[in-house]
């Protein structure tokens, strides 16, 4: 047997030569998981000499065998007796820490399993992540029977309803969307903690424990599951994996940078792991389209994946109930399907987003995978009727941005429209934005929207304005110019607003109107926060410009939405006062 010295200099020598930049942005999930078994490694050598009458299981991340180089080591302690186990854990902690190795512990009887499934549900959550290292496998074994024969259809219900709440909270907390420009990447939308939800579902619905004593990650054994009992396409698997290596790669890049444990990747973060990828002039735009991208995917299988399970779990409508909405789609309770099992044109596609967004439905999952399949299947080429759906898109009554943003989240914004893919995953380093230019586009429009139910004068101007497509057009194109030219985007805006119109087959009376409201989107905010309203020559000139008083409203609703949309401390009181008294003014002359 080796000598605690020997142990001990073998372990710092192993992590030493683990814990470079070369062997993590080589492969993020095999950095992981030899990380996490050379720490199991060590807990069994150290305790090789002593027979404990308890169970020693790694928890979280450490279970997961995902453990990022300054992740929490989490340890529980798995007790039949907490009299005969007291000595042993003391022992063990001991151990651990003349090792060197700090851990963070707990320790657990049988009937902590009730105890915490009605007092805290994040607490039984983590107890679907346990894995074996040493100590009593019998005790082990009936812990793991105990917690899934606690789960009834009851407490499954129960459960699956909180971990939505859950993400629903997180997300609210952290930008409610995957596209935050400076992501915590485990926590924002779209990071690890998404990936680690849907794996916790998975487990809670099948009573079926991930983290087998195979040579892979949890997450590896996971994706390989969706793939053998087609929960998912192949592709969509190998998409995912490849989202989840990239996110682990960030995680593990921050914490080696800043040698502590960080998951929120800053600007200056963003510069410097670039900078390691040796990306070149500008390489953090790269780099963040690339997290963009990653974080995009693991977000809509989240979504994807949360919604096939509550369909599990749910007493589903009988098919007479279903209405036809024409001869592909019909329409059963607030689900859509597409009947065909073929790929899609781009006409059908559109045409589902129609059909949501008029009924505020939500896609069938199987039609989901089929929308980016054919995105993946071929090029997407507009015709007359795609372009036809797509202006009805712009046309409907309500959930207009909801359904470009759910056309953006699936990639098809990108597909038809070259001019959006330029602008999805942009973003500037240095001013006030928090999201890209694609996400906060979409969110401009949501915004707006939401004035339908306020009292304001905002409120009464939006729901009194005649032609709203005109101001969804001018808020879709507002920036579309920003990854050409940031400092004149507004002028070479308007022009690009008014060819991509003209190719969708827009008449040139609201092609003149949504490319004016464009290229003068910078002009209210300019005039209120920095020029003097009470100086007529000022007054004159911003009236000057404005044809119609139409115009004045549809560029005070597109500033707040524009403003509202760009940070959520961005919009206060002040900015809305100076608004609104420029806008009373213009209008009076």
């Amino acid at each position: 047997m080796k000598s605690k010295e020997e142990i001990q200099k073998d372990f710092f020598a192993k992590k030493e030569k683990l814990f470079t930049a070369e062997n993590i942005l080589k492969d993020s999930l095999a950095f992981s998981f030899e990380y996490s078994v050379l720490v199991e490694d060590l807990l069994r050598q150290i305790s090789a000499d002593v027979h404990y009458p308890f169970a020693l299981a790694s928890a979280g991340s450490f279970s997961r065998r995902e453990l990022s180089p300054y992740s929490d080591i989490d340890i529980m302690f798995i007790v039949s007796s907490m009299k005969e186990s007291e000595e042993g854990i003391k022992d063990i902690i001991t151990r651990c820490w003349d090792f060197g190795l700090e851990v963070s512990h707990t320790i657990r009887e049988l009937p902590d399993i009730k105890r915490f499934l009605t007092e805290d549900l994040h607490t039984f959550t983590q107890f679907f992540e346990t894995r074996y290292i040493f100590g009593s496998l019998k005790l082990f074994n009936e812990w793991n029977a105990l917690l899934f024969k606690t789960i009834t259809g009851k407490v499954k219900k129960q459960i699956f309803a909180a971990f939505l709440a859950d993400r629903d909270e997180r997300y609210e907390k952290y930008g409610n969307s995957p596209k935050v420009i400076e992501p915590n990447v485990k926590l924002s939308a779209g990071g690890q903690r998404d990936i680690q939800m849907i794996e916790w579902i998975y487990i809670l619905l099948n009573k079926e424990i991930l983290n087998k004593q195979s040579e892979q990650s949890q997450t590896e054994s996971f994706i390989a599951l969706l793939s053998e009992h087609e929960y998912t396409t192949p592709k969509e698997c190998l998409r995912l994996l490849a989202g989840v290596k990239f996110i682990l790669k960030m995680r593990n890049l921050l914490h080696f940078l800043h040698k502590q444990k960080n998951d929120r990747m800053e600007f200056a973060d963003q510069l410097a792991i670039a900078d390691l990828l040796q990306y070149g002039d500008d390489g953090y735009k790269k780099l963040m389209k690339e997290y963009f991208d990653s974080s995009n995917v693991i977000y809509r299988f989240n979504r994807s994946f949360t919604k096939k399970m509550r369909a599990t779990i749910s007493t589903s409508l009988p098919d007479v109930l279903s209405i036809d909405l024409d001869d592909d789609f019909k329409l059963k309770g607030s689900i859509i399907f597409f009947t065909g099992q073929r790929y899609l044109t781009i006409s059908e596609i559109f045409r589902g987003f129609y059909y949501r967004g008029l009924y505020d439905a939500n896609f069938d999952e199987h039609f989901r995978m089929q929308i980016i399949d054919s995105l993946d299947q071929h090029t997407v080429k507009g015709d007359a009727e795609s372009s036809t759906f797509f202006r009805e898109i712009f046309r409907l009554p309500k959930n207009v941005g909801k359904t470009l943003s759910v056309m953006n989240e699936l990639g098809v914004l990108d597909a038809f429209l070259p001019e959006f893919h330029d602008l999805s995953g942009y973003m500037q380093h240095g001013v006030y934005h928090c999201y890209t230019a694609d996400e906060h586009t979409l969110m401009t429009i949501q915004n707006v929207e939401k004035l339908e139910n306020d009292a304001t004068e905002l409120g009464n101007i939006y729901n009194n304005l005649k032609e709203k497509e005109m101001l969804f057009l001018g808020l879709f194109f507002h920036d579309i110019a920003k990854p050409i030219n940031l400092g004149g985007h507004e002028i070479i805006g308007a022009e690009m607003a008014a060819s991509i119109m003209q190719r969708l087959g827009y008449d040139e009376t609201i092609i003149d109107k949504v490319s004016f409201l464009v290229r003068y989107h910078l002009q209210m905010e300019q005039i209120a926060f920095r020029r003097n309203l009470n100086d007529a020559e000022t007054l004159n000139s911003f009236v000057s410009v404005f044809p119609s008083v139409e115009q004045i409203e549809l560029l005070y609703l597109l500033t707040y939405a524009d403003l509202s949309a760009v940070n959520p401390a961005l919009w206060t009181s002040w900015k809305h006062e100076m608004l609104n008294e420029l806008f009373r003014k213009a209008k009076a002359m």
